[in-house]
């Protein structure tokens, strides 16, 4: 098959429209949600909450009138979207938990000192658990530290982070950023075998992430975060296969050097974006948003250099502590940073990019809009 040649722009419009950031809202309401996730495989969760989490940044720029209480109860009440691992912490729509076995299976298979230090305790806090209608780290807690991934932690945290990886336990609900647990065989069946071999495994996940973003190159990118048993060699195996059964394609972008890939079921939302009118969006884009999981190629195509500094020393930040992309039709053009001050949503810095003209009647709106997300008021 001839590959695909696009334009620059092409491609800019046809990312977007595949995110649901171009033209008009694809999304509305719980089923705008569960819509969305399903095309993006997952979004990431992220507890910090400087004027929204992660997950609730995401949805808000695709969802038109988004509700962060949709995603609650989507979560915690219908139990249609689960938490668990895939791109990092990650909220993904239950259909694909037997999928993602192969994640939970490697921390039940880990040769690791800390996870053999717990194993009593484990088997103690699920005895626990079965008589209570959920727990948290603070009603089984204990005064020993073993060193976890973010640090020192009582084991008590550790445990349940360890069974809640290994797929033993799912978050009963949250209130803010404290996760309350149940058993899972409360909410989930046993596991069930998906795939026949870890080749289509693989191959699943690295299709998955390719139709998240839109278009990927084979190389290294942090699009491929959170797959099990990924490297290189899987990595170009993987998408050796996918081309030689046309469920991927390959495209050139004008100006870029480089081959990328795309799903083949996406060729036709490509043409389709071509012939889409700008509507003249501006959405703010969430830090760990699937449109930014690989920074690099967005660099590439929309020569917009973004990095979360959330975690850069205040010293060394080139912007600032939790700053927003900016997009405007089917550009970034700057950058913004929140803040909250007594109820209001104020506006603590913006940058511009070169291309970064936009109607000053649009970027307030949006504001406004934003607060509204929020429970802010602005100004």
């Amino acid at each position: 098959m001839t590959d695909l040649v696009i334009t620059k722009e092409e491609a800019k419009k046809y990312v977007l429209y595949k995110h649901g950031l171009f033209g008009d809202y694809q999304y509305q309401g719980k089923q705008g949600i569960l819509d969305f996730i399903a095309q993006s495989g997952c979004i990431q969760f992220d507890p910090v909450d400087v004027v929204g989490r992660n997950a609730d940044l995401t949805l808000q720029s695709r969802i038109e009138n988004y509700d962060k209480n949709d995603l609650y109860e989507l979560l915690y009440q219908d139990r249609l979207l689960v938490d668990g691992h895939d791109k990092m912490m990650s909220i993904y729509n239950i259909s694909d938990w037997h999928h993602l076995q192969a994640i939970r299976s490697g921390y039940l298979n880990r040769e690791d000192v800390r996870f053999k230090e717990l194993s009593s305790l484990a088997e103690e806090a699920l005895n626990y658990m079965e008589t209570q209608p959920f727990v948290s780290s603070i009603e089984i807690e204990s005064d020993e530290h073993i060193l976890w991934g973010y640090g020192s932690a009582k084991k008590s945290r550790a445990v349940l982070d360890l069974l809640f990886y290994q797929g033993k336990i799912v978050v009963h609900h949250k209130e803010r950023s404290r996760r309350f647990y149940a058993p899972r065989s409360r909410f989930l069946e046993p596991d069930q075998q998906v795939f026949d071999s870890d080749d289509q495994q693989m191959d699943w996940h690295v299709l998955r992430r390719i139709a998240a973003v839109g278009l990927l190159w084979n190389q290294n990118s942090d699009a491929f975060l959170g797959i099990a048993n990924f490297n290189a060699k899987s990595r170009i195996a993987s998408f050796k296969r996918l081309l030689d059964s046309d469920r991927i394609q390959k495209v050139k972008i004008d100006g870029i050097h480089k081959d990328f890939y795309i799903k083949t079921e996406d060729i036709t939302a490509l043409y389709k974006a071509k012939n889409i009118v700008d509507s003249g969006r501006l959405e703010f884009i969430a830090p760990l948003d699937p449109l930014l999981w690989d920074r690099k190629f967005i660099a590439a195509l929309f020569d917009f250099d973004y990095k979360w500094e959330i975690y850069t020393p205040k010293e060394k930040r080139t912007y600032g502590h939790y700053v927003l992309p900016v997009i405007f039709g089917s550009e970034f053009i700057g950058r913004i940073e929140f803040e909250k001050q007594a109820g209001n949503l104020a506006i603590k810095q913006f940058w511009k990019q070169e291309q970064g003209v936009v109607p000053a009647d649009t970027l307030i709106n949006s504001v406004y809009r934003f607060a509204k997300f929020n429970d802010l008021a602005y100004p």
